[in-house]
């Protein structure tokens, strides 16, 4: 989704325990030479009358053993505004 797609759906949503929009996003990929970095962001957007966004960040490395993608964290962080 574009940003305007996704402040529309913000707008839209009337639940009412979860009064926002939660979304992943990849904000990176990169090759480094046979290990491959993803970024992944998970945000929340409240609708409440005290609107906050929360975002956390999670950065993953992926290496292919024996013929598999295997996968671990190697950072993780948050931001809430």
């Amino acid at each position: 989704m574009k940003h305007e797609e996704i402040r529309e759906k913000i707008e839209r949503t009337r639940e009412f325990l979860t009064p926002g929009v939660r979304y992943l996003a990849f904000s990176e990929f990169k090759v480094k030479g046979s290990k491959v970095i993803v970024s992944l962001d998970n945000t929340y957007i409240s609708k409440k009358a005290r609107a906050f966004i929360r975002i956390q960040s999670f950065e993953f490395e992926f290496r292919k053993i024996n013929g598999k993608w295997e996968g671990k964290i190697i950072r993780e962080g948050g931001l809430i505004t």
